[in-house]
């Protein structure tokens, strides 16, 4: 099956350093993650691919220890640690306060994996890969198996309920994503781009009905962008207009990422989670809105009071910096932003102890 995979395999084990080895070799220096060491491993996932896999272990540590398996976002970048980012700093103070193991893969062709190029890897096989990297990983003798956290961000936190369907974990915590659906996660970017960006506000609501038409079109309809605008000449020029649009891709994904991602149903699959599940949302996020976020923390609760935590981060934006405004946040301006990484690791650190690291 789509799950199957042969286990990771470790090849080098070096305290602070895990880019000793390489399929391809680069120029680019060695991930630096201190106070772990970090076991490479090489994941077939039965499709062709072969994955890079992190296996990172609290240094001064023996047994087996609770874990945390990372998801990512949709952005076709390394999942290596890079110490002054803030999402890096987060994970590393997490890991580090309560001792867990973590546990990472590579997307296909990012870093050392081999596969697809970011720009045509599919939703269904992304999926797929974290699914098998998940089933192959926990499975590390380092690893407590009745003590995995899923740690979801950014886009991770709509892939997350998708990954872990099925599979045995302690708690699953997301920020950066909710449980809208995928088309109007797409349409609320734009809302929130708009708002922020127009000075004029009469001119909003006209570009937002061109919009949803013509997102419509092209996630639900599966029409190319360009013919859309060909075949309806008052949708001309919104391609152009949307964020992270070019030839062929979307945010550097192709069209069929998307589509696939727009027939799921997101609400449904947080529906199927049973663990404690921690919701983040950051109050000046680029991009997402906090209903999508507050809809998973309601939708569990309904059946299960106390399931689910939901915290509010004031001032934060989408990867955890801290902005005077929202506009502030919308122009990412480095010279008006702080890291609020070790806000957002407090949050979490708080929860898993609460929530499902109890007693450990």
């Amino acid at each position: 099956g789509r799950d199957g995979a042969r286990p990771a395999r470790p090849e080098v084990r070096r305290a602070g350093q895990t880019r000793t080895l390489r399929f391809t070799p680069t120029a680019a220096p060695p991930e630096t993650f201190e106070g772990f060491s970090t076991e490479l491993g090489v994941l077939a996932p039965g499709d062709g691919a072969r994955l890079r896999t992190f296996v990172s272990v609290p240094d001064g540590t023996e047994g087996r220890r609770p874990a945390l398996f990372f998801v990512q976002w949709v952005a076709c970048s390394s999942i290596e640690q890079s110490p002054g980012s803030p999402s890096s700093d987060m994970l590393a103070t997490v890991a580090r306060t309560l001792g867990l193991v973590v546990l990472r893969v590579e997307r296909s062709s990012n870093g050392d994996s081999e596969g697809p190029g970011c720009h045509a890897l599919d939703f269904e096989t992304e999926v797929a890969h974290y699914r098998a990297a998940f089933d192959a990983l926990v499975r590390h003798p380092r690893v407590d198996r009745d003590r995995v956290v899923v740690w979801g961000s950014s886009l991770g936190s709509v892939t997350a309920p998708f990954v872990v369907a099925g599979k045995r974990i302690a708690g699953l915590a997301v920020g950066g994503g909710g449980a809208l659906s995928y088309l109007e996660r797409m349409i609320t970017f734009d809302r929130i781009r708009l708002e922020r960006e127009v000075e004029d506000p009469a001119q909003i609501q006209p570009e937002m009905v061109r919009r949803v038409r013509f997102h419509y079109a092209y996630l639900i309809e599966g029409r190319d962008p360009l013919a859309i605008e060909r075949d309806e000449p008052d949708l001309k020029g919104v391609w152009s207009r949307i964020f992270g649009t070019g030839d062929g891709v979307h945010y550097g994904r192709p069209f069929a990422y998307h589509r696939q991602a727009a027939a799921r149903n997101i609400l449904g699959a947080w529906g199927d989670v049973k663990v404690p599940v921690l919701v983040m949302y950051n109050q000046f996020d680029q991009f997402e809105a906090e209903h999508g976020h507050h809809l998973i923390a309601r939708t569990l609760d309904r059946r299960q009071p106390g399931q689910a935590t939901y915290i509010r981060h004031d001032q934060m934006g989408h990867s955890h910096r801290i902005y005077p405004d929202e506009y502030a946040a919308h122009r990412w301006d480095r010279d008006r932003r702080v890291s609020g990484a070790q806000v957002a690791a407090a949050t979490l650190i708080r929860w898993l102890q609460a929530r499902v690291f109890v007693g450990s």
